[in-house]
Formats: structure tokens, C-alpha cells, sequence
């Protein structure tokens, strides 16, 4: 595990990329992390809980949670990356909590 700073340090940060058969390994940032399938199947991990995520399904993890991707055959992906600052009254709301669960349907 590492600890990622470029997604940690801008205050405005926000970044939005797309992506195919994504495999990052375990790490921890300070930032909101969403991620959307589009196609095919990844696997998440967020705080050593896995999920199986298919089409049209999400992941919302919150800043400092360790997680990462793995796609084992084929997957495609929108990915967004946003500072706590951005969202300031909820960040505050959940600050130091996790959710039950991180996955949800689109």
C-alpha cells in the first residue's frame, strides 16, 4: 500500500478520466474517489471488503480509505477523483466515518 499524494495535495482538485481493463494496486489518498463500470467487470477494494462490480454499477469510496482496482479479464471505466474541499458541508458530515456499503447501481 501507498500513500498517493497527487490526489491528496490540490485543495480544487478534480479529475475525470475513462479507462480500460484498469488495475491500480492498494492505495490511500485524501480525496473522494467514484468510480462507474461501463462494461465488463472489475473488482474493488475499499478497507479489505471486495466487491464485484459489473455495467452500470459504482463505487464511492471516501478520502483515506485504502482501496484498489483489479479487472481480471475485461472492464471499462469512468473514473472521478475530487477534493474534500470541493464538497465541503458533506465532506464534514462524513468526515472520519465509512459507508456500509461502497457500491451502488447507476
Amino acid at each position: 500500500m501507498f500513500y498517493e499524494q497527487k490526489n491528496s495535495l490540490t485543495p480544487d482538485l478534480i479529475r475525470v478520466s475513462t479507462g480500460v481493463n484498469f488495475n491500480f494496486p492498494a492505495h490511500i489518498h485524501n480525496s473522494f474517489e467514484l468510480i462507474v463500470i461501463t462494461e465488463g467487470k472489475m473488482t474493488v477494494t475499499v478497507n479489505n471488503k471486495q466487491y464485484s462490480v459489473e455495467k452500470g454499477k459504482a463505487v464511492f469510496i471516501f478520502p483515506n480509505e485504502v482501496h484498489s482496482f483489479e479487472t481480471e479479464k475485461s472492464s471499462k471505466h469512468i473514473l472521478c477523483i475530487f477534493s474534500p474541499q470541493l464538497v465541503k458541508a458533506y465532506s464534514s458530515l462524513c468526515s472520519h466515518k465509512s459507508p456500509e456499503s461502497h457500491i451502488f447501481s447507476i
